[in-house]
């Protein structure tokens, strides 16, 4: 996961462009994206395009997934540095 998308998933915008990062960062393709947002693989192809406004709940789902993907991936770092101790 990159840090670009980390960023975006956190504080936006909602926006076509945002929503490819998102998409891309997840390795996703569009028809993948369209059947987890339950809408035609052209409406993702128009979000993506800035022919018509992503649907705020369909960008949610793309960025939560970012966000756990995220948390997961530093969960380790986290476990790790817990037993170190500065003197």
């Amino acid at each position: 996961m990159n840090e670009r998308a980390a960023r975006i998933a956190l504080f936006g915008p909602v926006d076509g462009d945002t929503f490819r990062c998102l998409r891309i960062s997840l390795g996703l393709d569009v028809e993948q994206v369209a059947r987890m947002a339950k809408v035609a693989f052209e409406e993702v192809v128009r979000w993506e395009q800035r022919l018509a406004r992503v649907e705020t709940a369909a960008w949610f789902v793309l960025a939560d997934v970012v966000r756990e993907r995220t948390a997961r991936a530093l969960q380790p770092l986290e476990t790790e540095n817990a037993h170190v101790h500065v003197a």
